[in-house]
C-alpha cells in the first residue's frame, strides 16, 4: 500500500512559484500529515531556527495556559469574578478592583467585558510599555453589560494575561515555559513588551519558530496530550 504520508507535490510547487513571482511575504510553510512533517520551506535567507512575531496568536497561547491552570486546579472555573481568581495587585485603586469584581474570566476571554475599547495598535496607550495594562483595561468607559456583546479587545486580553500570571504565581512567560514550551521542546522563543508593572502582554508580543507553532497545532489536535502527558483537559 502507498505510504500514508505521500501527497501530490505539483500543486505545492505551483503555489510556491506563484508566491515567489508575486513576492508575497510568506516566511515559512510547513505541512504536517498523519503526524509527520512532509513539507518545510522558508523564505530565502531564513531558517527553521529563527522566531517570528506571532501577534494575536499570543492570545491563543494564553488561552491554552488557562486550560493548564484549570487542569491543575489553580483556577476554579471560568465563571467566577476576576477579583476572586487573582490577587489584588499592589496599588490598585478601589474603583479598579470593583470593576474586577463585575467581570468573569470567561467575559474577558470571550472579549465581552463590555468596556468601550477601540482597537488602535499603532498608537493606543495600551501598547506603551510605560502603561500598566491591567489597570488601564479596568479604567475604561463601560459601553455594555459584561457578556452582552463581543468587541475585539487587547485590553480584555491584558486582563486575561494578568489573571494567568497571578493564578500561576509567576510571570506569564515563565509559566508558559514550564506549562507549554518546555514539554513541547520549543526553542528560541521570546516575549516582548513588558509593561510598567512588569507584566508580559496577554494579547501580543510572543515570538515563536514556525516549527513550534506547528507543535501547538498538533497539541490541539491531540486534545492536550503530548508524549503521554496531559497538558490540558479538552
Amino acid at each position: 500500500p502507498a505510504d500514508s504520508r505521500t501527497l501530490a507535490i505539483e500543486p505545492l510547487i505551483h503555489l510556491f512559484k506563484s508566491l515567489d513571482k508575486q513576492r508575497i511575504d510568506v516566511r515559512a510553510f510547513l505541512l504536517l500529515k498523519d503526524c509527520g512533517l512532509v513539507v518545510e520551506r522558508y523564505k530565502a535567507g531564513l531558517t527553521r531556527d529563527q522566531n517570528h512575531a506571532v501577534y494575536s496568536v499570543t492570545k491563543s497561547v494564553v488561552s491554552t495556559l488557562v486550560g493548564t491552570l484549570l487542569k491543575d486546579r489553580k483556577i476554579p472555573g471560568l465563571d467566577l469574578p476576576i477579583s476572586s481568581i487573582m490577587k489584588r495587585p499592589a496599588g490598585t485603586k478601589d474603583a479598579h478592583w470593583e470593576r474586577a469584581s463585575t467581570l468573569t474570566l470567561r467575559n474577558v476571554m470571550n472579549m465581552a467585558s463590555g468596556f468601550a475599547y477601540v482597537h488602535s495598535p499603532t498608537h493606543g496607550p495600551l501598547y506603551d510599555t510605560r502603561t500598566n495594562a491591567f489597570l488601564y483595561a479596568l479604567s475604561q468607559d463601560v459601553a455594555a453589560q459584561p457578556g452582552e456583546r463581543f468587541n475585539y479587545s487587547d485590553a480584555d486580553a491584558s486582563i486575561t494575561g494578568a489573571v494567568v500570571s497571578s493564578a500561576a504565581g509567576d510571570s506569564l512567560y515563565a509559566y508558559a515555559h514550564k506549562a507549554l514550551f518546555d514539554p513541547l521542546r520549543m526553542f528560541n522563543h521570546e516575549w516582548w513588551f513588558r509593561d510598567a508593572a512588569g507584566r508580559y502582554p496577554g494579547g501580543w508580543g510572543l515570538r515563536l519558530r514556525p516549527m513550534d507553532m506547528l507543535k501547538l497545532g498538533q497539541l490541539y489536535v491531540q486534545k492536550g496530550e503530548w508524549n503521554g502527558q496531559k497538558l490540558f483537559d479538552p
